[in-house]
């Protein structure tokens, strides 16, 4: 069986990834650095100030909600500025958010992957045009300060620079103070000779706040308001210098991505991919501008009109009289076209950029004559065609390679069938007729992007529609009832999904605002598992997760902790682990491992859903025990515990907080697998607690609906892979269906070879 299965996960892995390779191709980016056309008009800045808020939703800088008086001040009641709404495309992440900020070409999805991976040899742009090898050819210095992502983007660019890295979202001061402290010299008293020419600065602190505790936290409007101080110090010393030097300077303030009510991004919904943009000229008058407005019904986010995030590569370039980016599919914003002094300039700026866009479709031969059409042409026609060469060109930026495509598919078919013909051989034919109703709801959600959105209606449906069938095989009224109402609560406990995913639930109305049922719960959780277990040890470990998730909740007031808040949490959390593993060395059994395994999952949980591990054990206590429905009983509750804790088939649904629990800072393995233990908590946990008799019999029906689920939703993405929510739906769904069937597969049968090898 072990052979079995490790050439069952090698041919997963080896379908998943030659599918994953076509479907999600490494783009091949345009090679070589735009020269001016002739058609470039001379430039209107002579430095610029690019600041990067992390997170920075639209709402945020522009609604009266939050604190930005300064930066509205200057956008709504003179005329030095200019406010949009930008379309941050999906996959919402820093490093393809800033691969379009700078050289205004399309990210790929796979892009989501490298994020996490980042590494030199994968994010580097430096073989890519970008305005940041057009300041540098044209002999511009930049200075660089906040996110390390940069430095890995753009390797060589900056002559001065200090990086942070992003990805310790348990800090979200010293993440900012750390790019702030650099103003001294950055701005020197005097005025003197600036060290740069343009200045990039990124901001994390909007962002770790929001994954912590969500937008509306009070700690976001204090940090806003940090933000519009930062941007009122850089604006008025550029006013300043501007009218010493007698030059023009402007401060480029914008979001890579906005966030969803939860806090997080990553996926398409409206907050995510709707972010802050805002254009500051010191000395320069805008008389066209834009006012708020009321949004949309289908964005409340959309306070200003809504650009394409890519227009800031060709709006900057052609201010600053450097070439547009060779592979850029941006078009300037229509409000910058006033700041050239006359008409034939303003005029030559949409030329240039139609230049620009034309070269992506033609020869220059080709180019040359099409563009003398448009020479006569009015500025507002000229931007009428500017905006259907960038629908063209964004339309085509998505290519596939279908023969890699089929040859995944062609594995996981193969992969399906030979654990089709393991698990007829092993079982009855009733048995298998018993499954055959989840192999159609895995076909019919499969090709349907409304049901993979709200997917956890299908699980909710089936178990209890499972629960309820008891009746008919005699089971107590009494026991059927308690169940349904236990499972009531789990459902009900976090509302997830795409659609409905902000509506109220027993977490928001009942257990966040409580402290006392905030600690009753991590009480009752924290020391479940331990009765279970005969060694001492297991009693210390749950002590400790206890007073560690209540020490470290700042939402929690009671009097007795007050005077412990100064705990050094990550020294406290790496005692945990020592003692998990000195519990589970000491007993090596199999109800004290189980123990151990189960105060682990517990560690990496959110305190506000450390009350479902309650639930599920009292649940697991009343289910049968033996049997084909015992089984479908203990599969389906591992889907279902997935989405109870909060997760959907969105990307931005991945709760980072847990994942650096014991961690003193950013390192991909460490975080990688805390993040995915946490995510699959749930499903962890009734992994272990299945019956262990039949923890090795149903193995062989267990990898039949693994891998027959990855196939038919390889099969759902080839067939839709022009379909509209290709990128926000079938993708994400994609990548979290692999990581189940491969890593997660892996992982649980792992685990429950173990557990069954133990007495």
């Amino acid at each position: 069986m072990m052979l079995l299965f490790l050439a069952n996960c090698f041919l997963q892995l080896l379908g998943v990834v030659f599918f994953l390779l076509g479907f999600f191709p490494h783009k091949n980016d345009s090679t070589g650095a735009a020269e001016k056309n002739p058609y470039a008009p001379p430039a209107v800045i002579d430095r610029v100030v690019f600041i990067v808020i992390d997170a920075f939703r639209s709402d945020f800088p522009f609604s009266d909600s939050f604190h930005m008086p300064f930066l509205q001040s200057i956008v709504f009641n003179t005329t030095h500025g200019l406010g949009f709404s930008s379309y941050a495309r999906s996959p919402t992440v820093t490093m393809p958010r800033l691969k379009a900020l700078t050289t205004g070409t399309i990210p790929g999805f796979l892009d989501v992957l490298l994020n996490i991976a980042e590494s030199e040899s994968t994010s580097s742009l430096t073989g890519q045009d970008s305005w940041l090898h057009q300041l540098n050819v044209h002999g511009k210095s930049i200075a660089f300060y906040g996110d390390d992502t940069w430095l890995k983007l753009f390797p060589n660019a900056f002559t001065a620079y200090e990086g942070t890295t992003s990805f310790y979202v348990a800090d979200y001061t010293e993440v900012d103070n750390n790019v702030t402290r650099h103003f001294e010299h950055l701005l020197p008293s005097s005025l003197d000779q600036l060290p740069w020419d343009t200045l990039i600065l990124h901001y994390l602190g909007v962002d770790h706040i929001g994954h912590f505790q969500g937008p509306s936290s009070p700690l976001m409007n204090i940090k806003l308001k940090e933000m519009d101080q930062i941007v009122a110090s850089l604006y008025r010393y550029l006013e300043k210098y501007d009218q010493i030097t007698n030059s023009h300077s402007m401060i480029f303030l914008v979001g890579d991505h906005g966030m969803n009510e939860i806090g997080n991004h990553g996926g398409s919904s409206v907050g995510e991919t709707t972010a802050a943009l805002s254009m500051l000229f010191p000395s320069l008058d805008v008389f066209q501008r834009d006012s708020l407005h009321e949004p949309p019904p289908e964005n409340p986010y959309q306070l200003m009109s809504m650009v394409e995030q890519v227009d800031i590569v060709p709006t900057l370039c052609l201010l600053s009289g450097i070439p547009i980016p060779k592979g850029s599919v941006g078009r300037i914003f229509s409000p910058a076209i006033q700041l050239w002094e006359s008409k034939a300039e303003a005029k030559n700026a949409l030329l240039s950029n139609l230049y620009q866009l034309l070269s992506l479709k033609h020869s220059p031969e080709i180019t040359s004559n099409v563009i003398g059409n448009f020479e006569s042409a009015s500025n507002n026609e000229i931007l009428e065609v500017l905006q259907q060469l960038q629908q063209e060109l964004v339309v085509k930026s998505s290519d596939y390679s279908l023969t890699k495509m089929a040859l995944g598919i062609t594995i996981l078919g193969l992969c399906t069938i030979l654990n089709l013909y393991f698990t007829l051989a092993q079982f009855s034919f009733v048995d298998i007729l018993c499954l055959i109703p989840f192999v159609i709801l895995i076909v019919v959600y499969m090709f349907s992007s409304s049901f993979i959105e709200e997917e956890q209606v299908l699980w909710y449906f089936s178990c209890l529609s499972l629960i309820l069938f008891q009746v008919l095989k005699q089971t107590s009224l009494f026991t059927t009832g308690y169940q349904l109402l236990l499972l009531g609560i789990i459902i009900r406990w976090n509302q997830t999904g795409q659609k409905h995913a902000d509506v109220h639930d027993l977490v928001d109305d009942y257990i966040a605002p409580s402290s006392f049922l905030k600690f009753m719960l991590c009480i009752c959780s924290s020391f479940m598992p331990s009765f279970r277990s005969p060694s001492p040890l297991s009693f210390l470990s749950s002590f400790l997760i206890a007073s560690y998730k209540l020490f470290s909740a700042d939402s929690i007031h009671i009097p007795l902790l007050s005077s412990v808040k100064s705990i050094n949490y990550v020294s406290f959390a790496q005692l945990i682990w020592c003692t998990l593993i000195a519990g589970a060395l000491a007993t090596p059994n199999f109800k004290n491992i189980c123990c151990q395994l189960s105060l682990f999952l517990l560690l990496l949980t959110r305190l506000e859903n450390m009350g479902l591990y309650v639930l599920y054990d009292l649940l697991q206590r009343t289910l049968p025990k033996e049997g084909i429905y015992s089984y479908i009983l203990f599969s389906i509750m591992e889907p279902l515990a997935f989405f109870s804790l909060g997760n959907s088939n969105s990307l931005a649904s991945i709760d980072l907080s847990q994942a650096y629990t014991g961690i003193k800072s950013y390192s991909l393995y460490s975080v990688g697998f805390l993040l995915f233990c946490s995510v699959f908590s749930g499903p962890f946990w009734w992994s272990i607690h299945q019956p262990k008799m039949s923890m090795r019999k149903w193995l062989s029906p267990a990898f039949f609906f693994s891998s027959f689920a990855l196939f038919i939703l390889t099969l759902s993405c080839y067939f839709f892979r022009h379909h509209l929510f290709i990128w926000s739906v079938f993708s994400p769904k994609l990548l979290y269906q692999a990581t189940w069937t491969i890593l997660y597969g892996f992982t649980k049968f792992l685990l429950q070879s173990l557990l069954t090898s133990l007495k």
